[in-house]
């Protein structure tokens, strides 16, 4: 008779169609339970007004969306004056909401999820709440869950600190109190490495555990290309304050050399992008396009390019995402190299704000000498062990499946 499976939700924003880098790591997760649990996974979709549920790969995906959110998603598709009216205006008060308010442009999906949360106890007993959260909207909605039901287990993951954001002293501080009260009452906690350092001396650190970010190789991995012009992409978004493009931009500028420089962003900085692009002919912006698409732009660039945060707590997870392909790759970095790359091979760390000419000179001599060049898978395996998926299996099953408290329930 085989043993009766544990009920598993997933609380993670950005997970369904396309979902965001905390959106794969919530689906690593899942697959490392798929076998002893039942999973079901509250996310966002503005796609749909009502909401919906489907089943995908064996989990149950339920859908929340806000009236805001299906607003914007649908005037962001029309291109008339009335829709850019609308999208106009629902920027413009998520903005206020954001800047007023801490989580103030996701409480929505904190309020629906724990609504949801109930709903599904009410039918089925839950064991275990997964929140995966960059913005803590996930984790506020576990929160209010752990509150009325303490003995169902409660495990984090975060990204971001919200409280070591620039800017608003208040907001920074009402970050700090929700950071608090969610270490202080969860269960167990995954972080990022330089999450667990600015923690390190908390209260609560002994709930805290330090969580690698996953290699996935590509299935091309150092798939060579055929460009004779080399082609340098970047695919994410930019922020004004914390990841700027304005030098890496300078820079590409002064380059010499021939090359096609690819980016694919929206957001605050797209009209930084798109002024460089008119003055530059090698320098192009394109809208975002889903995941699947990115991938075939990647395996098709000769150079890939990443940015990092001028707030150190923030490391892109998108560096791994970039090792996974074997690729040369050029980062900017704002206060300390990346320290993945200080190991990967294929790697050229710029400082921003730096001297220009040098910088151009940097990096038109590794275009020059790294085109049509990759890397050893092996030579990638070896260096990045920690980083594996039977590495990163190991700590998340050692963390929960074999806490006694956990497995006597």
């Amino acid at each position: 008779m085989s043993e009766m499976k544990k009920e598993m939700i997933i609380i993670a924003m950005s997970y369904y169609p396309n979902p965001s880098p905390v959106g794969l790591i919530a689906k690593q997760f899942g697959d490392y339970f798929k076998q002893s649990h039942n999973i079901s996974v509250i996310c966002s979709y503005s796609n749909v007004l009502r909401g919906s549920q489907i089943v995908d790969n064996g989990e149950t995906i339920i859908c929340l969306s806000s009236f805001f959110s299906w607003l914007r998603e649908k005037s962001e598709k029309k291109h008339d004056l009335i829709h850019f009216l609308v999208l106009y205006f629902v920027k413009f008060v998520d903005a206020i909401k954001r800047l007023l308010v801490c989580n103030g442009g996701s409480r929505w999906f904190a309020k629906k999820a724990f609504e949801k949360l109930m709903q599904i106890h009410s039918h089925r007993n839950i064991d275990i709440v997964l929140s995966f959260s960059g913005n803590f909207a996930s984790h506020l909605a576990a929160y209010r869950f752990k509150k009325k039901y303490k003995n169902v287990k409660w495990a984090t993951y975060t990204s971001d600190l919200g409280s070591t954001y620039p800017g608003n002293g208040i907001k920074r501080k009402s970050f700090a109190k929700l950071e608090s009260t969610i270490f202080s009452k969860m269960d167990i906690g995954f972080v990022t490495k330089e999450i667990y350092s600015v923690l390190s001396k908390a209260s609560y650190v002994d709930r805290l555990r330090e969580l690698p970010y996953l290699l996935t190789f590509n299935p091309a991995f150092n798939k060579r290309t055929t460009n004779v012009i080399p082609v340098l992409t970047y695919g994410g978004r930019f922020y004004s304050d914390i990841r700027n493009p304005r030098f890496m931009l300078d820079a590409a500028n002064l380059v010499q050399t021939a090359f096609v420089f690819n980016l694919y962003t929206e957001g605050a900085c797209q009209s930084i992008v798109e002024s460089y692009s008119l003055k530059n002919k090698k320098i192009k912006r394109f809208n975002m396009v889903t995941k699947s698409e990115l991938n075939n732009v990647y395996l098709n660039s000769d150079f890939l390019i990443s940015m990092g945060n001028s707030v150190s707590s923030f490391q892109p997870s998108k560096i791994y995402e970039y090792i996974s392909y074997g690729k040369p790759i050029i980062h900017f970095y704002y206060k300390e190299k990346d320290y993945a790359l200080e190991m990967y091979p294929f790697s050229l760390q710029i400082k921003i704000g730096s001297d220009l000419k040098e910088a151009a000179s940097r990096i038109e001599t590794f275009i020059n000498e790294m085109h049509n060049k990759c890397i050893d898978k092996d030579e990638v395996e070896n260096i990045f062990y920690c980083n594996s998926n039977d590495n990163i299996k190991s700590i998340i099953l050692g963390c929960l499946e074999k806490r006694s408290d956990y497995d006597k329930k």
